[in-house]
């Protein structure tokens, strides 16, 4: 993963008839550059005087799965299953989001020779 020091975009913004100035950017889609912290700066005039504000805010997945165990029938760790044996899929979720989110996540079983089992 390449870490990225430093982007810097410059924007001027003129305000409209109620004093708001707007600017807009697009984070580039790529997960090395996107993902992490990003710092926004504001510098504006305000009749001969500066004043200066940023805001800091995190890119990233929604919600991103950071762990991935399969359990066996006695929820002790294992990756070999016989074709009658259930298997237990515990995920380690987090995210992002400061509001509630609904996430939909698909899990699908395959055999040794890559063949798909089962979808859920």
């Amino acid at each position: 993963m390449n870490i990225v020091e430093d982007i810097t975009y410059y924007r001027t913004a003129f305000t409209n008839a109620t004093g708001i100035a707007t600017i807009s950017f697009i984070i580039p889609y790529d997960n090395d550059t996107a993902f992490g912290v990003w710092t926004a700066i504001a510098n504006a005039d305000i009749c001969g005087i500066i004043v200066h504000n940023s805001l800091s805010f995190k890119a990233g997945w929604i919600v991103e799965i950071v762990s991935i165990k399969t359990l066996n029938e006695n929820n002790v760790e294992q990756e070999k299953f016989a074709i009658t044996q259930n298997v237990i899929i515990e995920l380690g979720l987090k995210t992002i989001a400061m509001t509630e989110k609904t996430a939909t996540l698909t899990v699908t079983t395959y055999d040794s020779l890559n063949r798909s089992l089962n979808a859920a």
